[in-house]
């Protein structure tokens, strides 16, 4: 649905948009049924496809509710090197 969203933005406004992949946030399996198959429906994704996937974490949401960058917040957290992860995989 986000894709399509996307895709029809672009031909509304002509605009172009170049979309490496979706990074799934703050996921978290036991949110339910409907949560779990969205993810699986993401994941059969193609082009683009999911990037990474940042697990839902007491220290993400520290970071956005203090305003804090999460690097600067948590830079060992598992969402920090996720981040850091892709982060070098765009940059190759």
């Amino acid at each position: 649905m986000l894709n399509e969203q996307i895709n029809t933005h672009c031909r509304m406004t002509r605009a172009v948009v170049d979309q490496l992949g979706f990074v799934v946030n703050a996921y978290d399996a036991r949110k339910g049924v409907v949560t779990r198959s969205f993810y699986d429906g993401w994941n059969e994704l193609t082009t683009p496809g999911v990037l990474a996937t940042l697990k839902d974490s007491m220290e993400g949401r520290e970071a956005s509710d203090y305003q804090v960058p999460l690097l600067e917040h948590a830079p060992d957290s598992d969402q920090a090197n996720v981040m850091r992860a892709l982060a070098k995989e765009l940059a190759a």
